[in-house]
């Protein structure tokens, strides 16, 4: 009996399910499954591989720098690219000493300096293959 895997996508993590399939319910579970093609598939035999892909530093910032292209405050960046006020916090300061994000107005946006980083950086990504 094979073992297919499904992969599903959610913006940058990487969610991988494991299915075990069954030509009949196994012995000792209860009736909840699902009957697909001929094999049937038991809610408690879905296991969760791996769950996230953990983020670089790098990938956060970049995340940033793209959002702040247009001024954007604080908890539109922490929704935008999932994160929490706390790594928000950490973050914007050191883009902010690094003078990649200017504060106009209680809004953070993108200098000119973050601009070409953020190129740099996804220039960088696309030469590796990966997705930022």
């Amino acid at each position: 009996m094979a073992t297919p895997l499904l992969w599903a996508c959610k913006v940058s993590r990487i969610f991988l399910l494991g299915i075990r399939r069954f030509p009949q319910p196994p012995a000792g579970t209860s009736a909840g499954g699902e009957q697909i093609s001929g094999s049937f598939i038991s809610t408690t035999s879905i296991i969760m591989i791996g769950m996230t892909k953990k983020r670089d530093k790098i990938e956060i910032a970049a995340a940033i720098l793209e959002i702040c292209r247009t001024p954007q405050r604080k908890t539109k960046i922490v929704y935008a690219c999932n994160l929490n006020f706390h790594t928000a916090d950490l973050f914007l300061d050191l883009l902010q000493r690094e003078k990649l994000l200017a504060v106009k107005n209680g809004q953070f946006e993108t200098t000119n300096a973050g601009l070409k980083t953020y190129m740099k950086i996804t220039e960088l990504y696309k030469l590796l293959g990966w997705s930022p």
